[in-house]
């Protein structure tokens, strides 16, 4: 996954937070790191569907 300019593989990921109260969705590595992702400008249906293929990829069941 590329963020910015950042390459974030999905096998570093621990989890993924969405949005809540204004707040952006962010994810959590292995290491600790909290990365924002800065999706609020997409419009509703986007962002939905890139919080829907994050949790698939991260959470492959």
């Amino acid at each position: 996954m590329r963020i910015g300019r950042q390459e974030i593989p999905y096998e570093i990921i621990a989890s993924f937070h969405s949005a809540k109260g204004g707040s952006e969705p962010y994810l959590l590595t292995k290491q600790g790191h909290k990365i924002d992702l800065e999706i609020s400008w997409f419009r509703k249906k986007d962002r939905l569907e890139i919080e829907k293929t994050l949790v698939e990829k991260i959470n492959p069941s």
